[in-house]
């Protein structure tokens, strides 16, 4: 483990990437947010930068200490540019 982000693996098939989140695209996850996403994911609830980073920071800690949630960013590989995330629950 302990890929490009020092904290769970990165796959790439050439395509797209999926590593974990950082911190550092908190904002850019938070501007793709939209009313869908609320609906589903958040239960209407609008998300904030501040939820956003605390949220990522829970799902690294999850990572290092073998918890049961798995989040990773999903990248263009030609870009790096953030296309959305995937996120699975060993505990369900």
């Amino acid at each position: 483990m302990g890929g490009a982000s020092g904290v769970g693996p990165t796959l790439d098939d050439g395509r797209v990437s999926i590593r974990p989140l950082e911190v550092a695209e908190a904002a850019v996850h938070l501007a793709g947010e939209d009313v869908e996403s609320v609906r589903w994911l958040t239960e209407g609830t609008c998300s904030t930068l501040d939820g956003v980073v605390a949220w990522i920071e829970r799902n690294r800690r999850s990572w290092r200490t073998a918890g049961p949630i798995r989040s990773f960013g999903v990248r263009c590989t030609d870009t790096g540019s953030l296309l959305g995330m995937v996120e699975a629950n060993l505990d369900a």
